[in-house]
């Protein structure tokens, strides 16, 4: 899901920051657990700033990591990944076609540049 602001008349940032809080108390895992509570703040301020996320935790002692932490996408990064991610796909499918491995071995080079 992306944020996308309204367009409302009042854009104040008093606003704007009331819509990417209400924002990012809609967003649910897959477990359908929100936002943590501990780390919300942050999600909020980091959306504001233009710094889209993608995960975030506010740390356990019990499981997983005991420290808060955010996972940011890179735009761009990541359009380049997805279509290179495609014609790996599509070379793929070619090879299973022809029964050989040539149309990879085409695609190695782009694949060495997601790195």
């Amino acid at each position: 899901m992306i944020f996308t602001p309204s367009r409302h008349i009042t854009n104040t940032p008093e606003h704007r920051y009331e819509e990417m809080r209400a924002y990012v108390f809609s967003l649910t895992d897959k477990q359908g657990e929100p936002v943590d509570p501990g780390i919300f703040k942050a999600v909020v301020a980091l959306n504001l700033l233009g710094v889209r996320t993608f995960q975030s935790c506010e740390g356990h002692l019990d499981h997983g990591c005991p420290y808060p932490w955010v996972t940011v996408i890179d735009e761009e990064r990541s359009r380049q990944f997805n279509r290179r991610w495609v014609q790996v796909c599509e070379l793929e499918e070619q090879a299973k076609s022809v029964r050989t491995i040539e149309p990879m071995i085409a695609i190695s080079p782009l694949i060495l540049l997601c790195d």
